[in-house]
């Protein structure tokens, strides 16, 4: 056994090198994603233990001031108090840093620069969401309007630091601005009389022993202390949405992660097939020098554990260094320990896991080879059976030198020249079926990102009442003669109900017929008074199906009434609990149901919502802007821009993890096609030699050895391509579904074609190789040795 397992590493050991690197390669990406996964799923509750993040604040407005009461109340166990001063133009709410230190509690994350000094009036440390819109960075100038009434109108700033803070990633309430520090010394000086209007106070951050659980005691025991209304506002409510935005891009990472794996996996047995067909032309030399089945079949595992151990080792390094790329995109705000990371369990697993795996597939291929050695040997004493392909272009008269690499390419062989043609095929089609799978999934993804229709946006503008409760429906009738409009849809948003345990917000729809504001992914919109078209996560939530029916009530206001669910819809994120995949759509008729039966003494507001779409070719700035300078001054509207989900955003902040999986796909291909070439010009050595013995030029082997990498890819190509399309449309329809968004697979004709005639061209660049050193090819030495 020794001298068999010695024997061959020596003769074997680049091809042992190659397999090695490839499950390093391999195995340490799918544990990268996997590790990656993890440290974005986990991300969010790291970073806010990491800046001591309370479980609610408390806002202390119209001359309230935190003297030691909160902090004394029972149950509390820390509190940390900052000032707010009135918000500013452009959007943004100055909070007083105390001491221009870092607060005990709630504590930005720096992610650039500095927090402002304690005695520099004019530096601010900024949200790193604001400064993306605004594109800020450390050093930048930014100018704040103040509110009306002051001695200045505006103030010049300068930007010294970019943070994060908790509560402050996306998905945020609709209409919360982002914090923005200043110093002391900025709330004292000339600005501070402007700043002292409404939304000006301060901010308690209050951490209670039994956390957000004892919030509902904290607050009516705050409410009977202070005996006047109180603002709170609990963390953990942000806190749901914003881990599940960032569990979307985790979920990405995973099937990422498993996708890598599947076709190492598939690549692997082929290689490992090969080889071991390889071998099995000399078993028969190793059993006449004594060695036994269980012999043969002991270093045969000793072999491959040994390489797979190389390559795990290297896979789990692999992963380690790759760890700064993650977590990406926004969660990458949220990591607290940015850099190199070591997920022992992840890492640890992972590579435990290939080397089990490897080992298990070698095994498995060398018992089923030494099973079929007889017949193997029987069908090679019996002949190479030929390729129909090949007899019928041998039969058309086509040339010699494209007949034959389409034997080499198609034939096994016999005896010492046998080659596993079948397995080669299949490895080169794995390779290529993953590449057309991520071009689909990828395709998909851009078509999402460029069709907002597909995440519930289905108009330009969204005018919103605040303050007063006016009626949106006069409003919407002028915006309806308006020449740039198109359509003006009336509804109320923020309806909440609940079943159960489980709450959400709907949309309550007056005018202009739901076709025009709600994206149905499945069933129908409602359109009687018990209809209702829901989220899909809402839909899980419930656990109900379409055409079920389902308790509902107005949260506080009315009693439950059985809705009859008729649609799955795809709503725009209007609120915390109205997201894509969350929420319900009913009609007017619906909400007038429920609140005739609202609780005595209930007086409904009107309808102060107006979804707006403009006509094709209107200028949408200058209508926006129209539009604020209209409604906004005059009847209290404020005018936005839909936004794009943030599910969606960090979803696509993945976006090139199918390129990334197309690159490791295509490193595996390559080697697995040159791995084959070397393989078959070593072993038809004698075959080639007899060719040039009969004439055929040093140009013309060359030739041969390209139209055999040809002919491999090609018969990839129709297998691989195919399987790949469907393989992307359904991995995108499970993913696409989960996040809630109308499901419409792409197919990228384009970049298709593209993989056709690059893999083409990279198989007869990679043929390159082989083809020149079967050029060089002595015949007399190599039939003198034969």
């Amino acid at each position: 056994m020794w001298l068999h397992m010695r024997t061959d590493l020596r003769r074997q050991w680049r091809s042992w090198s190659v397999l090695a690197l490839l499950v390093a390669l391999s195995g340490g990406a799918a544990i990268a994603l996997a590790a990656g996964a993890r440290r974005t799923d986990s991300a969010y509750q790291r970073f806010l233990h990491a800046q001591r993040a309370p479980d609610l604040y408390v806002y202390l407005t119209g001359g309230l001031h935190d003297d030691g009461l909160i902090g004394r109340m029972p149950d509390v166990v820390e509190t940390s108090t900052e000032q707010l001063l009135a918000p500013t133009q452009p959007g943004v709410v100055p909070l007083v840093l105390p001491g221009g230190r870092q607060p005990p509690l709630n504590r930005p994350r720096l992610l650039a620069g500095r927090l402002p000094r304690a005695g520099s009036a004019d530096e601010i440390a900024v949200g790193f969401l604001f400064a993306r819109q605004r594109h800020l960075h450390v050093g930048s100038r930014l100018v704040l309007h103040l509110p009306p009434g002051g001695p200045v109108p505006s103030v010049p700033m300068h930007v010294v630091g970019i943070e994060a803070l908790p509560g402050e990633f996306p998905p945020m309430s609709a209409g919360a601005l982002p914090a923005a520090f200043v110093s002391p010394a900025f709330a004292g000086g000339p600005t501070a009389l402007p700043l002292t209007g409404d939304g000006a106070g301060e901010r308690v951050s209050v951490r209670l022993r039994h956390g957000a659980r004892a919030s509902q005691m904290f607050e009516a025991n705050l409410q009977r202390a202070v005996a006047v209304p109180v603002g709170t506002s609990l963390l953990a409510t942000q806190t749901a949405p914003i881990e599940r935005s960032f569990h979307f891009q985790a979920m990405a990472l995973w099937l990422t992660a498993a996708v890598v794996g599947l076709v190492a996996a598939l690549v692997l047995a082929q290689l490992l097939a090969r080889r071991a067909a390889v071998e099995a032309t000399e078993l028969a030399v190793w059993r006449a020098l004594g060695m036994t089945s269980g012999q043969l079949a002991a270093s045969s595992a000793v072999r491959v554990g040994a390489m797979a151990v190389a390559g795990a080792a290297g896979a789990a390094l692999f992963s380690v260094l790759s760890s700064p790329l993650f977590p990406l995109g926004t969660v990458r705000a949220a990591e607290p320990r940015p850099g190199l990371s070591v997920d022992v369990l992840a890492v640890g697993s992972g590579a435990a896991g290939a080397a089990l795996l490897v080992t298990a597939l070698g095994v498995g291929v060398g018992v089923r080879v030494l099973a079929g050695a007889g017949r193997r040997a029987s069908e090679a004493a019996a002949g190479n059976r030929r390729s129909h392909l090949v007899r019928a272009a041998t039969d058309a008269g086509l040339p010699l030198v494209l007949t034959t690499g389409l034997r080499l390419a198609l034939e096994r062989g016999r005896g010492r020249t046998a080659v596993p043609v079948r397995a080669t095929v299949l490895a080169a089609a794995v390779a290529i079926g993953a590449l057309a799978t991520a071009a689909t999934f990828s395709s998909s993804l851009g078509r999402l990102l460029a069709t907002p229709s597909l995440y519930g946006i289905t108009f330009d503008a969204h005018a919103r009442q605040v303050g007063d409760f006016a009626d949106a429906r006069p409003v919407a009738a002028a915006l309806r003669r308006d020449r740039a409009v198109a359509s003006a849809v009336v509804a109320e948003t923020g309806v909440p109900m609940t079943s159960g345990h489980t709450n959400f917000d709907a949309l309550a729809l007056f005018d202009g017929g739901p076709r025009s504001a709600v994206a149905v992914v499945g069933g129908r919109r409602p359109e009687r008074a018990d209809e209702i078209a829901l989220g899909a996560q809402t839909l899980a939530d419930l656990h109900v199906h379409l055409g079920q029916t389902v308790p509902l009530a107005v949260q506080g206001v009315t009693g439950p009434r059985t809705m009859r669910v008729v649609g799955q819809a795809v709503l725009p994120a209007l609120s915390e609990r109205e997201q894509l995949g969350r929420g319900g759509v009913v009609t007017r008729e619906g909400l007038d149901a429920f609140l005739d039966a609202a609780r005595p003494g209930f007086e409904a507001p009107p309808p102060g919502d107006v979804f707006v779409r403009f006509r094709p070719g209107a200028p949408r700035a200058q209508a926006i802007a129209r539009l604020q300078d209209t409604l906004g001054r005059s009847l209290g509207f404020t005018i936005r821009e839909p936004e794009t989900p943030t599910d969606v955003v960090n979803f696509g902040e993945v976006r090139s993890l199918p390129q990334v999986l197309a690159g490791l796909t295509a490193v595996v291909g390559v080697v697995t096609l040159a791995y084959l070439l070397v393989t078959v010009t070593r072993r038809r050595r004698r075959e080639l030699a007899v060719l040039k013995s009969l004439g055929l030029v040093t140009r013309q082997v060359s030739w041969v050895i390209g139209w055999q990498a040809t002919t491999i890819v090609l018969a990839a190509l129709l297998v691989g391509v195919p399987a790949g399309i469907v393989a992307g449309w359904w991995a995108w329809g499970l993913i696409a579904g989960q996040v809630g968004v109308v499901v419409r697979p792409a197919v990228p004709w384009a970049a298709v074609a593209v993989l056709v005639a690059g893999a083409v061209a990279v198989a007869n660049a990679v043929a390159a190789g082989p083809a020149l050193a079967a050029a060089r090819i002595r015949p007399a030495d190599v039939l003198r040795s034969e």
